[in-house]
């Protein structure tokens, strides 16, 4: 009698420690596609941070470009010469301009403690502006209109220095003063403000380490000085802005944060014309 055996093959399959080893080689795999995701992450936030803190400075110095550009218009022609550019003494800057291209002549002398000026059109003012008072003599005064009369047209106003005359030419002029500087936010980091005739100011950038701006005359080539007065302010002819923004991201913190420098030199339009 023959008897058969049927031989059923082995099953395949994984013993304990082979799949704790497939189990580690697993989590190694997987922790170093975490820690590349992670890495990868945290480049991409930093680089995120560096263009979003050049492009925020960036856009703060196209606004001061602008307001320097126009520093001036409708004042160049005041006489005597009117500075238009004043360095503050907190390291920032008064821009004057006429906005409103708003001059009137006074047309009867009234003492300077009258605090008062009759003109040929008071109705174009509006209280609250600054105005600058000049004549032919070489005087000039800025001063506030703190009310407004008709018939005749009259501008009162804080106090001027002296007596301003038809006799002499006075007139006086719409001036706003656009201001910049650099306001404190702690630990070496400075906000950049922006400011109209005092007024409350807004933040155009943060997370600033540095504000300045450098003033050149009107030599040739320009070179570089520090206006201290009128009659220098008056030779002011080019203007160089700085923002030194600092980034900050997941990988970039401590004392040593990079920072981006950006720089313009501006000749305002009205300057060209002296």
């Amino acid at each position: 009698m023959q008897i058969s055996v049927n031989h059923r093959p082995s099953e395949a399959g994984f013993s304990l420690i082979e799949a704790m080893i497939a189990s580690a080689l697993f989590l190694m795999l997987l922790g170093g596609v975490s820690t590349l995701f992670g890495t990868t992450r945290d480049n991409y936030e930093d680089a995120a941070a560096k263009i979003d803190a050049q492009q925020t400075a960036r856009i703060a110095l196209e606004q001061v470009q602008r307001d320097l550009q126009v520093a001036g218009v409708g004042l160049s022609r005041l006489q005597p010469p009117f500075p238009i550019i004043v360095p503050r003494v907190d390291g920032g800057i008064d821009m004057r301009v006429n906005r409103g291209q708003v001059t009137t002549f006074v047309t009867t002398a009234m003492a300077s403690t009258t605090d008062a000026l009759v003109v040929d059109d008071a109705a174009q003012f509006a209280i609250g502006q600054f105005i600058a008072v000049y004549d032919a003599t070489g005087s000039i005064d800025m001063v506030q209109i703190t009310g407004l009369t008709t018939g005749p047209d009259t501008i009162s106003h804080a106090g001027l220095s002296k007596l301003y005359s038809p006799d002499d030419g006075a007139a006086a002029a719409v001036v706003q003063t656009v201001s910049y500087r650099a306001q404190d936010a702690g630990g070496g980091i400075f906000d950049l403000i922006r400011e109209v005739d005092g007024g409350s100011g807004a933040v155009v950038a943060r997370n600033l380490t540095q504000v300045s701006f450098t003033f050149f005359d009107n030599a040739v080539p320009p070179a570089q000085f520090s206006p201290t007065g009128t009659a220098q302010q008056l030779l002011i002819r080019v203007i160089e802005a700085r923002l030194d923004v600092r980034t900050e991201g997941p990988r970039l913190a401590g004392d040593g944060l990079p920072t981006i420098q950006l720089t313009t030199r501006v000749t305002p339009r009205s300057l060209v014309l002296f």
